[in-house]
């Protein structure tokens, strides 16, 4: 099985790419609201990637320390886990918080639908900073795991796009927000 997760990745990377370059077309042929309602798409597949990738973690985690032999291997891998887990959890608080500063400019410096340019500039600069918060979040995270991802063996990793606890439109419509998102 291949790993979902990288795909949703580039996905989101994608389309903040796009919410950006989309920024220069608002007033033109584009409206700030389509804006806001690609973010909410955005923020709604970020979501999910929180979820796939702690599924990853703690599945992750099962498996090597079933295979762990020793007690010395076995307590060197539960420190690591441990450091892995802090540094996940403080990269995403802080791209919570990105995430917050870009709903925020959205809802209460755009004001009846105008975009002016100074708002513009601090709406892109809240986006890239987002954007590079998420490929450094998600290159430290993969880089950690030191897994091979192209032979995944975690069945949570689909729990987003096959789970029958979701209703189909769900992931219906995940998965084809990744194909529009060039995620595969």
């Amino acid at each position: 099985m291949v790993c979902k997760l990288p795909y949703l990745v580039n996905a989101m990377v994608s389309r903040l790419n796009t919410i950006m370059v989309d920024l220069d077309e608002v007033g033109i042929s584009k409206s700030i609201n389509g804006i806001e309602t690609e973010f909410t798409r955005w923020v709604n597949a970020f979501s999910i990637y929180s979820e796939l990738e702690f599924a990853h973690a703690d599945s992750y985690r099962l498996q090597v320390g079933a295979t762990s032999g020793y007690m010395a291997d076995q307590f060197s891998f539960l420190s690591a886990q441990n450091v892995q887990t802090k540094i996940s959890n403080e990269y995403l608080d802080k791209l919570m918080e990105s995430v917050e500063l870009v709903l925020e400019v959205l809802q209460q410096e755009v004001t009846k639908g105008i975009l002016i340019p100074r708002v513009k500039g601090h709406l892109e600069l809240k986006l890239m900073s987002l954007k590079n918060l998420m490929e450094d979040h998600t290159n430290l995270i993969f880089d950690l795991t030191h897994r091979d991802l192209d032979d995944c063996p975690v069945k949570e990793c689909l729990t987003g796009f096959n789970s029958t606890q979701k209703n189909d439109s769900e992931t219906d419509w995940l998965t084809s927000w990744m194909h529009e998102n060039d995620g595969r």
